[in-house]
């Protein structure tokens, strides 16, 4: 994100409206408590005009209210909670996201699973968070509206070592098909 955002500020020479872009640049490590304290310095020291970024839907939620309280327009660029841009008591017009937002690819899918693949029993299996749970969780229930049974659910904690215990428990359901979502080092040990 903050090469793509580097990238983009070089082909309008880092300025907006004639005034300089300044990016700051912080880790919270995907911990929501770091995200939000980390964006509330820049707020009240450095008097920041604009928060963008945000990876996880964790740290953009714990987000949401601190920056509608400070008046702070926050550009989400990852972070796919649905309801921060969906949920008529969560959105705001100074939350503006330009990804995509959990389940709205997976939804689409789960009605394909069913009628073009002719699956009718799947097992489904993420990542236990947020995204991971949203994700499934539109699939699931897409899938159920045409007719298929969600036969059973694994979830795996983020940073799983050994995939092993969760494929075993995968392979105890009498399924047709896996759907799955992980994301970042856990996506490559999953598969």
């Amino acid at each position: 994100m903050v090469r793509g955002l580097e990238l983009a500020l070089d082909e309008v020479d880092g300025q907006a409206a004639g005034r300089a872009i300044i990016v700051r640049v912080e880790d919270s490590a995907g911990n929501p408590e770091q995200a939000v304290a980390k964006a509330r310095q820049r707020v009240e020291r450095e008097r920041v005009h604009i928060l963008a970024g945000v990876t996880l839907s964790s740290e953009a939620g714990a987000l949401r209210d601190s920056v509608v309280a400070a008046g702070i327009p926050l550009l989400v660029r990852n972070a796919g909670l649905p309801g921060l841009t969906r949920d008529p008591k969560r959105r705001s017009p100074l939350i503006f996201r330009v990804f995509f937002a959990n389940g709205q690819h997976e939804a689409p899918f789960g009605r394909y699973a069913d009628e073009k693949l002719g699956d009718r029993r799947v097992v489904l299996t993420g990542l236990d968070y947020s995204a991971g749970h949203d994700k499934l969780g539109a699939f699931g229930r897409h899938f159920q509206a045409a007719g298929g049974r969600i036969v059973g659910e694994v979830f795996a904690p983020v940073d799983t070592a050994d995939y092993g215990p969760y494929l075993q428990r995968i392979r105890q359901h009498d399924a047709d098909a896996v759907f799955a979502f992980y994301s970042g080092v856990d996506a490559v040990r999953f598969v």
